[in-house]
């Protein structure tokens, strides 16, 4: 093992030494699939619609001052556009995650229009 350190040859303890852009293991864990709720009521759901595609990261904020729902998540898109909200009967574990300063997102997976009908299927991934 010494002559491995030693010897300045190329070799995992020189990698491991010499390489500052390593970075600590990132895991994104599935926490649920699920979809946004409230597409009909988010203002220019047309242009927002047009501007989203499968795979992108939406972040999950909380708005406990929401009088319907004081565990309410919503969704927001990567140029800070609301795009929705968790189910209700979905948000509270979510909901208790963010509060506790979790990094938690969403990822869509299928995106739909039909005539007036927007559809949005997302994942949920907790990071680690």
């Amino acid at each position: 093992m010494n002559e491995i350190v030693k010897s300045g040859q190329a070799g995992l303890i020189r990698f491991l030494h010499n390489d500052s852009s390593l970075q600590p293991y990132r895991h994104d864990l599935q926490l649920m699939e699920t979809y946004a709720a409230g597409l009909s009521h988010v203002p220019g759901i047309i242009e927002l619609f047009a501007d989203l595609h499968v795979g992108d990261t939406l972040q999950l904020l909380r708005e406990p001052e929401n009088p319907h729902d004081h565990d309410a998540v919503f969704l927001v898109s990567a140029d800070d556009r609301r795009a929705g909200y968790l189910p209700r009967h979905e948000n509270k574990v979510i909901a208790r995650l963010l509060d506790g300063g979790r990094n938690v997102h969403a990822r869509i997976t299928k995106l739909s229009h039909t005539g007036p009908r927007f559809s949005m299927e997302i994942e949920i991934l907790l990071s680690d």
